[in-house]
């Protein structure tokens, strides 16, 4: 499912369908907290909507307003099952997600990552445009 509304939150937001991208981010937030790292997917299609060329500001304003809103009364709505037993439910929330974005301190070092640092990708298809 994390997958799933990963991608509605994209589609949504190349759409600039942006509440919808924040609704389905937030859930995809509460599914894995790994989430965390496909915030630019949501950010800058925000940003965009305040800095583009054609931008209208005051939409874009209540367009985030509407967003954060809704996507606070999801969290909250979603998780309350889970924190309600907790002694400090913020606490028991900040210590999940930032324990578990702690947890990736180093980039991977496997082969499929590594190898377009290395410029193997490229030297590959450089190969493979050649005529000989």
């Amino acid at each position: 499912f994390f997958t799933l509304f990963l991608i509605l939150c994209t589609y949504y937001a190349a759409t600039k369908r942006l509440t919808w991208a924040a609704l389905f981010y937030t859930i995809a937030l509460l599914v894995k907290p790994q989430a965390i790292m496909f915030a630019p997917i949501l950010l800058f299609p925000f940003i965009h909507s305040f800095l583009g060329k054609d931008a209208d500001r005051r939409k874009a304003l209540k367009t985030l307003l509407i967003s954060v809103g809704l996507s606070l009364v999801v969290f909250i709505a979603l998780s309350l099952p889970f924190i309600i037993k907790q002694d400090s439910p913020l606490a028991f929330l900040y210590n999940q997600y930032v324990g578990t974005v702690g947890q990736y301190t180093t980039a991977p070092s496997t082969p499929l990552t590594s190898m377009p640092l290395s410029g193997a990708i490229t030297f590959t298809w450089m190969l493979c445009r050649s005529p000989y």
